[in-house]
């Protein structure tokens, strides 16, 4: 059954707000999936950091073994769950005038 648009949005800031583990998992588009992350090194590698050190994980899906969000610092995931979390539950809710006011 397909779903509105409406509902997609929902899906994914419940998903991303609640149930995606950050820890462990990466968004890989040229898979077109949510998987473990890899063990291919990101690029550029620098000394004080290795692929579990950054917080989220958004392969690039044309290179390889480049990391998207490689600049999100743990206080900015923080920030970005709070809202995905916060759309979710207003939206979950009905209250639209709410849902994006964060």
């Amino acid at each position: 059954m397909l779903k509105s648009a409406g509902e997609l949005l929902i899906n994914f800031l419940k998903y991303f707000g609640h149930t995606f583990n950050y820890d462990t998992q990466e968004v890989n588009p040229r898979s077109g999936a949510v998987v473990l992350r890899s063990i291919v090194s990101f690029s550029p590698p620098t000394s004080d950091r290795t692929r579990n050190a950054y917080s989220i994980v958004i392969r690039d899906p044309f290179i390889a073994n480049k990391n998207l969000a490689g600049n999100c610092r743990p206080s900015q995931l923080q920030d970005i769950k709070v809202c995905f979390q916060w759309s979710y539950s207003a939206l979950f809710l009905g209250d639209i005038d709410t849902a994006f006011k964060r």
